[in-house]
C-alpha cells in the first residue's frame, strides 16, 4: 500500500494502538489479508490509514452487491460438499472421535499392534497439541518487532546451548523445518566453507551402502557426486574399500556421509577411525543425526570426529510433529563452520549465548524466510528419555539395565524432563502407569513427566468418564509422590554395578539363542504366526526391513508381538534366569547368600528394578508353556523343535526361580491380586483362541487358501492382542 509522506504518521498511529505493520519502505506498507483476518481487523487498519476527522468504510456496506472475483466459467453451480461428514464435526476433538470410530471397524494398528513411530508416521497425543495453542506461543509473528519477543528469544537460546551441549558441536541453525533440510543445509555448509578455502573443486561424497536413502538424495541436490563404500556381511563400514575410495578421490573429496549408530542399530567401533580417515584426506565428516536417540547422554557425534550434524527433534527430543508439522531438523556444527550456518539476513540470528560458551544461530520451524518463528515449537522442545526395547538386540532385562545407566548419564550433564512412552508391550513402555512414574530416576520428576498412551489401551483406560478420571488422578498421584516423598539421591554404586552385571549376562543368554542357536530363525518362523502377522494391511512399514527371514532385519513390533500371539512372550523375560544364576553363583556360599541379599535389597529399595521385575512377573504370569509347546508343534523338524523348545522351556523355569529367590513370592502376581484375577479370568476366552489359530495357521501353511481360513487367523491375531494387552 504506498501511503507517501503519510508513512509515517501511519507508523505513530499503529504503535499507539498496538498494531504491528510492516514498513517495507519509505513510504509504502505491506499488509496481508487471509480467512483469519476480522471485520474489527478492517476497521482498525481503515481508522490508520483514514485522515482525521474523515468517515470509515462499513463492511456491511459491501456485503451486498459485490461481484465475485471467480471467474463465471469456473464457478460451481451444481450441490458439493453434501455428505453429513462435512458439516458435522465442528471441533478437532469431535474430528478425533470421527475417526477413533472409522478405526474401530476394522482390525486396526493402534488396536492390536503399536504406532510405528516413526517420523513420517507419528501422531502426538492432543495433551502435547495443545501448548502450542496457547496463544502466549502460537499468536507471535515471525516478523514481531524484537521487542516483542524477548521471551521467545529466551527459549530459542535455551534450546541452543541444550542441543549443542548434548551433540559436543560449537553451533547450531534452527532453521531447516524438516530432518531433510536439515541435511541438505548441512552439506551446503560444508560446500560454503570449501569454496572459501580455495576448495571448491572438491565434489566427491562416499556414502556407505547401507546409509539412509536421503543421504545420497541430499548430496546430489548440493551439487556432490556420490561414491557408494561397501560394507562386509553383517552391515558395517567396509574399512579397505573406504580407505581405497579416499585414496582414489583424495585431491577431490568433499565429504564422508555416516549414520551413527549405524541403519541396522550398531555401534561401529571404527567410526573414529573412519573420520580420522576422511579428514586425512582433507574431506569433512557429516553423522546423519537420525539416531541421535540413541547416542543422548553416551556418546557426542563432534567429539568423536564429525564435522556435521542435523537432529530430528520430533524423534529425539518429543516435540509434537506430524499431518504438516511444526518440526525442526536443525544442524550442528564445529567451530570453524559456525560462520558458514543458515541464518537471517534481518536480524539477530547469528546471535551468542548469553554465556558467550557456544555460538550458534536460530531460525524458525516455519521457513527459512522467518528470523526467529519457531518459538512454538521450541516451547515444547524438551530433552527426553524414552526406554524401548529393540527387538532382536536384547530382552526387556538388558535394556532396562542399559536405561538406568543411559539416564544416568544425561541427567548428569543436562536437564531431563522424562519423556515416558506409554507402549503396548512392556519392552516398549507397558505396565502399570503408577509404579512406572515412582521408578523415574529420582531428582527428574519435579512436579511434572510427559507420556504418551498408545492407541490400543486408551479406549479400555478413557471411554468411560469415571474409569478416565480415576486413571488421571492416578497419574497426578504418581507425579506428586515422586516429586515429593521419592529418595533425590541416585541409585548406589553396588546397584548400578549389579544391574550392569545382570544386563550383561542377560544380553548375552539372550543373543545365544537367537542369534548362536542353529535354526532358530527356522524355528521361530514357523513357531509363531510372524508370517501371517506381516501379511496384515496394518503398518505404514513392512515387519522386515528387507525381504528376508533374518532375525536381524525384523522390526521391534512385529518380533515381540508373535512371541506374544504364541503365549512365550519371550523378550519380555528370556535371559534374566541365566543372568541372576551366574550372578548369585555358587549355591549355599557366602558369595551366594551375600548377592542374593543385594538384589533382595534392590528391590526393596530402588523403585526401577522393583518396577523391572514386576513387569517381568505380569509378563511371565501371562504366558503358557503348554500352549506355547501346540505352536512348537508346527515346526516340521522334530529334532529342531524339541532342541529349541527346551532350551525355552528351561530359562523360562530358570527365571521363575530367580523371581522368587529375589522377590519371595512363589505365585505369579501375587503381590497384585486384582490384576491376577483379571489375567485369570481373561483365559476362559483367550486360550481356545489360540488352539483355533494353531489349526488355521497349520491350514493355511499347508495350502488351504481359502478367504474365511485368513479371516480367521486375522480375528484370532486381534482377540489375542485384545485379551493379552501389553505382552511381549
Amino acid at each position: 500500500l504506498q501511503t507517501g509522506n503519510a508513512t509515517e504518521s501511519i507508523a505513530r498511529k499503529a504503535h499507539a494502538a498496538r498494531l504491528n505493520l510492516r514498513f517495507g519502505s519509505k513510504d509504502g506498507v505491506s499488509i496481508s489479508l487471509d480467512e483469519t483476518t476480522t471485520r474489527s481487523d478492517l476497521a482498525a487498519l481503515w481508522a490508520l490509514v483514514a485522515q482525521d476527522g474523515q468517515a470509515l468504510p462499513q463492511v456491511a456496506a459491501f456485503e451486498k452487491g459485490l461481484e465475485p472475483l471467480i471467474p463465471h466459467e469456473l464457478r460451481r453451480s451444481s450441490p458439493f460438499l453434501t455428505h453429513p461428514v462435512f458439516n458435522s464435526h465442528q471441533s478437532e476433538t469431535s474430528m478425533l472421535r470421527y475417526i477413533r470410530r472409522l478405526s474401530d471397524k476394522d482390525l486396526a494398528l493402534d488396536r492390536s499392534m503399536i504406532p510405528l513411530g516413526s517420523c513420517t508416521m507419528k501422531l502426538n497425543a492432543t495433551s502435547e497439541m495443545i501448548p502450542i495453542t496457547w496463544p502466549e506461543f502460537a499468536n507471535i509473528h515471525p516478523f514481531a518487532p524484537a521487542d516483542q519477543r524477548a521471551g521467545y528469544a529466551a527459549l530459542d537460546e535455551q534450546l541452543r546451548a541444550w542441543l549443542c551441549a548434548a551433540t559436543g558441536y560449537a553451533g547450531i541453525s534452527l532453521q531447516p523445518n524438516a530432518g531433510s533440510q536439515g541435511e541438505y543445509a548441512g552439506l551446503l555448509v560444508i560446500r560454503a566453507w570449501q569454496a572459501a578455502h580455495g576448495q571448491g573443486h572438491r565434489h566427491i561424497c562416499l556414502i556407505p551402502s547401507s546409509a539412509h536413502g536421503t543421504n545420497p538424495a541430499s548430496a546430489q541436490m548440493a551439487g556432490l557426486t556420490v561414491v557408494v563404500t561397501a560394507c562386509d556381511e553383517q552391515g558395517n563400514v567396509d574399512m579397505a574399500d573406504l580407505q581405497a575410495k579416499c585414496e582414489q578421490h583424495s585431491e577431490h573429496l568433499a565429504a564422508g556421509m555416516i549414520t551413527y549408530p549405524s541403519t541396522h542399530g550398531v555401534f561401529e567401533t571404527s567410526v573414529k577411525a573412519l573420520c580420522a580417515l576422511v579428514h586425512q584426506h582433507g574431506g569433512r565428516v557429516y553423522v546423519d543425526g537420525a539416531n541421535m536417540n540413541a547416542l543422548v547422554g553416551l556418546a557426542a557425534p563432534g567429539e568423536f570426529g564429525g564435522d556435521v550434524s542435523h537432529l530430528n527433534l520430533h524423534k529425539t527430543f518429543c516435540i509434537p510433529h506430524g499431518g504438516g508439522g511444526p518440526g525442526v531438523g536443525p544442524v550442528c556444527v564445529v567451530a570453524d563452520l559456525v560462520p558458514y550456518l543458515p541464518g537471517h539476513i534481518n536480524n539477530e540470528t547469528r546471535a551468542v549465548p548469553s554465556d558467550g560458551a557456544t555460538k550458534s544461530t536460530a531460525g524458525p520451524p516455519q521457513g527459512g524466510l522467518a528470523p526467529r518463528g519457531g518459538s512454538a515449537a521450541h516451547a515444547v522442545a524438551s530433552v527426553g528419555a524414552s526406554l524401548s526395547a529393540g527387538p532382536p538386540q536384547g530382552g526387556l532385562a538388558p535394556s532396562g539395565g542399559s536405561a538406568a545407566h543411559a539416564v544416568a548419564s544425561v541427567g548428569a550433564m543436562i536437564q531431563l524432563r522424562m519423556f515416558h512412552g506409554r507402549g503396548g508391550t512392556v519392552g516398549r513402555g507397558g505396565g502399570p502407569s503408577y509404579q512406572a512414574i515412582l521408578a523415574q530416576p529420582p531428582g527428574t520428576v519435579r512436579g511434572q513427566i510427559r507420556l504418551t498412551e498408545q492407541g490400543e489401551v486408551i479406549g479400555s483406560k478413557y471411554a468411560n468418564p469415571e474409569i478416565g478420571r480415576r486413571n488421571l488422578e492416578t497419574l497426578v498421584a504418581a507425579t506428586l509422590e515422586a516429586t515429593l516423598l521419592q529418595p533425590t539421591k541416585p541409585a548406589s554404586a553396588p546397584f548400578l554395578k549389579a544391574a550392569a552385571e545382570l544386563s550383561l549376562s542377560s544380553m548375552a543368554a539372550y543373543r545365544q539363542l537367537v542369534y548362536d542357536t542353529p535354526g532358530f530363525t527356522e524355528y521361530f518362523f514357523d513357531s509363531t504366526p510372524i508370517r501371517e502377522i506381516a501379511e496384515l494391511n496394518i503398518g505404514s512399514r513392512p515387519a522386515s526391513r528387507k525381504p528376508s527371514q533374518r532375525i536381524e532385519d525384523l522390526r521391534a513390533i512385529p518380533w515381540g508381538f508373535s512371541w506374544g500371539q504364541c503365549r512365550l512372550t519371550l523378550p519380555g523375560w528370556y535371559g534374566f534366569g541365566s543372568a541372576v544364576e551366574e550372578f548369585l553363583q555358587h549355591q549355599g556360599s557366602a558369595l551366594h547368600r551375600e548377592r542374593l541379599a543385594l538384589l533382595q535389597q534392590m528391590v526393596r529399595q530402588w523403585p526401577f528394578f522393583k518396577t523391572l521385575l514386576s513387569n517381568m512377573d505380569m509378563v511371565m504370569a501371562k504366558s503358557d508353556l503348554a500352549l506355547a509347546a501346540r505352536y512348537a508343534e508346527l515346526v516340521s523338524n522334530t529334532r529342531l523343535r524339541k532342541k529349541i523348545f527346551t532350551m525355552i522351556e528351561a530359562e523360562w523355569h530358570r527365571t521363575v526361580l530367580a523371581l522368587g529367590q529375589i522377590t519371595g513370592e512363589r505365585q505369579r502376581l501375587a503381590g497384585n491380586t486384582s490384576l491376577q484375577r483379571s489375567i485369570r479370568n481373561r483365559f476362559a476366552y483367550i486360550d481356545p483362541l489360540h488352539h483355533l489359530q494353531v489349526e488355521l495357521v497349520r491350514r493355511y501353511r499347508a495350502g488351504q487358501a481359502d478367504e474365511r481360513v485368513q479371516r480367521g487367523i486375522h480375528i484370532s491375531i486381534n482377540g489375542i492382542a485384545a485379551g493379552l494387552r501389553n505382552t511381549g
